[in-house]
């Protein structure tokens, strides 16, 4: 699998770790496949504004993406609390309710004409 990597890459594909430090991901894996991006799993989130050990485990998580040059979003950002804690630990982007729950593409198109805008032509363009 490793094989293929950077030539997906090259081809203008970023990788992306989801849920990271739950399941099968490594960090053997985070440092062979050196993604663009891993995204921090919810379950180690929940914790990390009361718990110091899980700021901690999740502080050592960020530092060693860094260290990669691996950009970090955290999963499952709830409170306030939460942001404030992970944007201090260094977390490139949040992502969770706290912000915003998932809407249908009709709706976001509304919140976000400018960004939205694009997608459109570009499907019009293709066909779509």
């Amino acid at each position: 699998m490793f094989d293929h990597i950077d030539d997906i890459k090259q081809m203008g594909v970023d990788i992306e770790i989801d849920d990271f430090g739950s399941g099968h991901a490594s960090l053997i894996g985070l440092v062979k496949l050196r993604p663009k991006r891993l995204k921090i799993d919810r379950q180690l989130i929940a914790e990390v504004v009361s718990s110091d050990e899980q700021r901690r485990v999740v502080g050592s998580i960020v530092e060693i993406a860094k260290a990669l040059d691996v950009e970090v979003i955290a999963e499952g950002i709830e409170t306030e609390a939460h942001a404030a804690v992970l944007a201090q630990l260094g977390c490139d982007g949040l992502q969770g309710y706290a912000f915003g729950y998932p809407a249908p593409a009709a709706e976001t198109a509304r919140l976000f004409p400018s960004v939205t805008g694009g997608a459109e032509e570009h499907k019009a363009a293709i066909g779509g």
